[in-house]
């Protein structure tokens, strides 16, 4: 979760295929750990499927 946040210090959106690249994180870790961001309240979730994209809160 932090790799994820630390990400987040030089962009100010990020979707899941760059966060892939830029961790080299297998996407289902990937996606569990931004779940816990969101529900913990760090990150906000901005539209569906493919068309998703994080942001900083």
């Amino acid at each position: 979760s932090a790799k994820v946040m630390k990400l987040f210090e030089n962009n100010e959106r990020l979707s899941m295929k760059e966060i892939e690249r830029l961790t080299r994180g297998r996407r289902s870790t990937l996606k569990l750990r931004l779940g816990e961001l969101v529900t913990g309240g760090y990150l906000i979730r901005h539209g569906k499927a493919r068309a998703t994209w994080y942001a900083r809160v």
